[in-house]
């Protein structure tokens, strides 16, 4: 094993895989904070948490890279605090946001997909730059299908089945509760929509467009990602990587 690489090598690495350039969520994508020039170990999670940084802390990190980055529009006046904490120890951070979602391959939906036995025939959503979604074919029934999202994501699921018919799955990870969402995935073919979160809105009009709808939790449903980023490092760097969940009370 590796025992140390340059933090720029490994940011380099991780820019081009994720081809950040062509994203116009530039501070979302990419270094946010440089805390040491190497990486020694790894540390994936979902969102900035504080309880984030501490379990990255904990496992002796010097990166952590995240999903959601700390957002002044979200975390308000405590991005900075979680900034000066990571430079307290040591650990620098780096954002895959819309990047991410749009990495064929390796994206939340990509690993939806792959733990629930669909195959991947496109990419849909527009977001930031690229393709947020993916749609593919599965076999069996839908309640089937269910079961399988439900042991793929480790927790409860919404289901609601308002179509007879199975077999084309959208997947939207996170926030993507929107009709337009779903009316983008039906007119591609899609006879389910799965995504994190939806609202009452989202529920009325898949019901009444006569489509299935699977809502998995905004945090279960964009785990994937983050993990195979860190796998992607440690298979091309040899660093360890850990995985860090959330609080169980935020999600």
């Amino acid at each position: 094993m590796t025992e140390h690489v340059r933090l720029d090598d490994v940011v380099s690495f991780l820019n081009e895989r994720l081809e950040v350039s062509k994203f116009d969520e530039e501070e979302s994508n990419g270094l946010i904070v440089r805390a040491s020039d190497v990486v020694t170990s790894i540390a994936a999670a979902v969102s900035t948490s504080f309880h984030a940084i501490s379990r990255a802390k904990s496992a002796q990190a010097d990166l952590l890279i995240v999903h959601h980055r700390s957002w002044p529009e979200i975390d308000l006046e405590l991005v900075e605090e979680k900034h000066k904490r990571l430079r307290q120890n040591g650990i620098s951070l780096y954002g895959a946001h819309s990047a991410l979602d749009g990495a064929s391959g390796i994206s939340n939906g990509d690993g939806i997909a792959e733990a629930t036995g669909v195959k991947v025939r496109e990419r849909f959503l527009p977001y930031h730059g690229g393709m947020a979604g993916a749609i593919g074919t599965t076999t069996g029934t839908f309640q089937e299908f269910v079961d399988r999202l439900r042991s793929a994501l480790g927790t409860i699921v919404e289901a609601r089945q308002n179509s007879e018919r199975f077999g084309v799955v959208a997947i939207a990870s996170g926030g993507a509760p929107y009709t337009t969402f779903v009316q983008e995935a039906a007119a591609r073919g899609a006879d389910t929509y799965v995504t994190g979160e939806i609202t009452m809105y989202t529920r009325m009009y898949a019901k009444e467009r006569k489509i299935n709808l699977v809502a998995g939790s905004h945090y279960s449903t964009e785990t994937f990602g983050v993990r195979a980023l860190a796998h992607l490092v440690e298979s091309r760097f040899g660093i360890a990587w850990t995985f860090v969940p959330e609080s169980p009370d935020v999600y």
